[in-house]
């Protein structure tokens, strides 16, 4: 089950305040207001989490805006055009949000798993490059290679990514979680914990914990794409590709930044573009 949502629904649900599971932000989290680099994105069809890499580039996936058609059009050369705010409370910043428009590139390798199973999901990455640089808002810094292989089991991660954390009444979180506020859609965060690194077929990916009951938060829908630190850092591991059932209660797969092919994918992109981190 992937981590993206459909923008026009939640909008649409966001009107009479009544939202569906699927509209759930990181689970067990409070406001994040410390990860200001990381944004909301979309397509006009789908909204994702990204983080800024540098200046200009965000870091996402590729499974976010790969299989649909942007109500913003390409670049004319097949990149869909998305835009991206890095505002607290996304698109519904009020009066209204600040927009940055970029260009969308993702894997060529990228496809799409059957199932949601580890292993047949392969090469979910992919970036924005935006039209303009933002300096003010920090940047997070990607990973020296295997340096995910490095990190012991239980070891404790930062996550981050937007969506609502109260779903309405009836709460289909409780009695499994603490009980929220009325819904609001902000960026959230919550620590996480590391579960293992994958090998083999599942070697492009590290597991997560997502049990709010032990004080682990999780990953749900809306954070596709959205950042795995290192706990108290801006280092990038990884990010948010997808999780194990439709409740957002199971553990969630993240794709890993800290490997050949996917930095190979970054810098190979950017360098084609005349551009550099």
């Amino acid at each position: 089950m992937r981590r993206r949502f459909m923008l026009l629904a939640l909008v649409a649900a966001a009107s009479t305040m009544v939202f569906a599971g699927w509209a759930g932000a990181i689970t067990g989290g409070t406001a994040d207001t410390t990860h200001t680099y990381v944004g909301l994105e979309d397509n006009g069809v789908f909204a994702c989490s990204g983080t800024l890499i540098s200046r200009r580039v965000v870091v996402t996936a590729a499974h976010c805006f790969s299989d649909s058609t942007s109500a913003f059009g390409s670049d004319g050369q097949g990149h869909a055009r998305v835009e991206v705010t890095f505002d607290q409370q996304g698109i519904f910043t009020t009066p209204a949000p600040t927009e940055h428009m970029g260009t969308y590139y993702f894997d060529p390798g990228f496809a799409l798993a059957k199932g949601g199973v580890p292993g047949f999901d392969t090469h979910d990455v992919a970036i924005i490059v935006l039209d303009e640089s933002l300096p003010g808002l920090g940047h997070a810094s990607l990973p020296s290679i295997g340096l995910a292989a490095t990190l012991p089991t239980g070891t404790k991660l930062d996550i981050s990514g937007y969506g609502v954390q109260h779903f309405g009444k009836p709460d289909p979180c409780d009695p499994n979680c603490k009980k929220q506020p009325d819904a609001f859609f902000t960026r959230f965060g919550a620590t996480s914990n590391l579960l293992s690194v994958g090998k083999g077929k599942q070697g492009e990916f590290v597991k997560i914990s997502g049990n709010t009951s032990q004080g682990k938060g999780g990953q749900c829908f809306g954070d596709s794409g959205g950042p795995l630190f290192v706990s108290g850092t801006r280092t990038l591991i990884a990010e948010a590709s997808f999780g194990t059932n439709g409740n957002c209660s199971g553990v969630g797969y993240d794709f890993r930044l800290d490997t050949l092919e996917a930095q190979n994918f970054i810098f190979s992109t950017l360098a084609s573009l005349n551009l550099s981190l």
